[in-house]
């Protein structure tokens, strides 16, 4: 009587990783950041399994460079984006064994946003007595925190300034010399980030009247036979 015999393969059956889904930015997503993280869901069904995932990323359909090999963490920092830009980007899961590719997704980032309106600080606004050196000062800022502002400043007597003092100054502040004695000065600041500028209000200022000359009132001018101890006086008044 003979025995039959029968074999078996108990060998693990091997899965391909997770195809990566996406998390954020969704897409088709429109005003996003410009230092946005990328995020996606990824995983193998094989618990012992390692994966690693490969970002390609650009602006070209569909991406065609690799930005990041090797990662274990689903997440990416791409550099600092362009204001406006479309990009697309996708992630290639392997286990060192199996490939899997996500599909191409795409967002936009935010288009540009004008400057604030600059404020003046200093002088104040109809600010009268002012010395014939002025300190002008003022504030600005962008809702877009990457911009890097620039400042006209407009100064002169017409209203409002037509002369360009001084183009595109990074500093806030600006000393106004050489100023006329009695005279009405008007001026703005105008905010450039590069791509679009807004205007402050025009503020003025009058500068402070010379005094006037001094006349001598004793002794006067030529005297003869003064006391050898005497008291000099002048008049002099400021308008």
């Amino acid at each position: 009587m003979g025995c039959g015999s029968k074999s078996s393969n108990n060998s693990p059956v091997h899965h391909a990783p997770n195809a990566p889904s996406v998390i954020q930015p969704a897409d088709g997503a429109a005003n996003q950041g410009l230092t946005d993280t990328l995020k996606w869901k990824g995983g193998d069904p094989d618990a012992g399994d390692t994966v690693r995932y490969t970002v390609y990323f650009g602006t070209d359909n569909p991406p065609a460079t690799a930005v990041s090999n090797g990662l274990r963490d689903s997440f990416y920092s791409p550099p600092v984006l362009a204001i406006g830009g479309t990009y697309y980007w996708k992630i290639v899961a392997t286990d060192g064994t199996e490939t899997v590719s996500g599909p191409v997704w795409s967002f936009t980032t935010s288009t540009n946003h004008p400057p604030l309106k600059p404020t003046l600080l200093a002088p104040a606004d109809s600010a009268k007595k002012q010395l014939h050196e002025v300190q002008l000062s003022w504030s600005g800022s962008d809702s877009d925190i990457l911009d890097t502002l620039r400042y006209d400043v407009y100064l002169g007597t017409a209203n409002p300034p037509t002369s360009k003092v001084s183009p595109l100054q990074s500093g806030t502040t600006y000393s106004a010399t050489g100023l006329t004695a009695g005279s009405t000065y008007y001026w703005y600041i105008v905010a450039n980030d590069g791509q679009a500028a807004t205007a402050s209000d025009v503020h003025l200022f009058t500068t402070n009247y010379a005094p006037t000359i001094p006349a001598v009132s004793s002794p006067v001018d030529g005297a003869t036979n003064q006391d050898l101890k005497l008291t000099l006086s002048w008049t002099s008044t400021d308008r």
